[in-house]
């Protein structure tokens, strides 16, 4: 889909994703955390079919822009 002038990407979606992963994490200590499983819960449905995805990873981590972030581990 498009953002903007940006045409997003799997690479280019995982930090937003694992920024809202730790947004509700941040959930389950605040006022709110009541709303915290049921929120879990909703982004787990949808996002973890596609967690062990090897493309999404993979493009992941061979996308240059995310090369500072030290993702790439020995093992890779």
């Amino acid at each position: 889909f498009q953002l903007s002038t940006h045409t997003a990407t799997l690479s280019s979606l995982i930090p937003y994703l694992r920024g809202l992963e730790a947004t509700i994490e941040e959930l389950r200590y605040s006022a709110l955390h009541e709303y915290y499983p049921l929120v879990r819960d909703q982004f787990k449905k949808r996002v973890e079919p596609y967690r062990e995805h090897a493309i999404v990873w993979q493009s992941y981590l061979m996308d240059p822009r995310f090369l500072h972030l030290g993702l790439l581990s020995e093992d890779t």
